[in-house]
């Protein structure tokens, strides 16, 4: 069954996604809505941007399950921002997350999260695809009891062994990503 459902969604991924066409949505959105798909795009990008279009979905999962669980902050961004910030902020005019003590690596790395070099490039079209399918079938998918990640709310590259794993229940890999729930 679960792998059914896997098939059913890498089927609508091809018709929806690879026909070159954007999903969009049939109502304009708000400005919080835009910032929250611009929020999931940035995570998106830098934490799946090499990866096929499916790993780009299933860490998109991953953050939809902590917004939905009570565990996490109630929104995207508020989710892939989650951690503590540097005390000196607020005199320097700039927030800035403490190193590698967030829960997505990519927001406190120490590496620049400006995607305004990026935006055009094909991994972004690429990622853009992915946020619209995410924001416009996601819901659907989910209610017909449609996962990729079998209800993952944590992942990691295969390259690290992160000491919260063995606490989790491993769920699925996909290429280079492990996702635990």
């Amino acid at each position: 069954c679960i792998m059914l459902k896997r098939v059913t969604i890498l089927t609508a991924l091809g018709a929806t996604l690879w026909s070159g066409a954007l999903v969009s949505a049939s109502e304009p959105i708000t400005d919080q809505e835009h910032k929250e798909r611009f929020c999931m795009a940035e995570a998106l990008f830098f934490e799946t941007g090499n990866q096929p279009m499916i790993g780009m979905l299933g860490a998109a999962e991953v953050i939809l399950n902590r917004v939905e669980s009570d565990r996490w902050p109630n929104s995207v961004c508020g989710v892939v921002h989650q951690g503590p910030l540097n005390k000196w902020w607020k005199k320097r005019g700039k927030i800035v997350p403490v190193k590698w003590k967030c829960q997505f690596s990519y927001y406190c790395d120490g590496k620049s999260d400006d995607v305004s070099n990026i935006v055009g490039t094909k991994t972004w079209a690429k990622v853009i695809k992915a946020v619209n399918f995410v924001y416009s079938q996601f819901g659907k998918l989910q209610r017909d009891g449609i996962s990729i990640t079998n209800g993952a709310t944590h992942y990691h590259t295969t390259k690290v062994n992160p000491r919260w794993g063995p606490l989790f229940e491993h769920t699925i890999t996909i290429q280079e990503h492990k996702f635990f729930r």
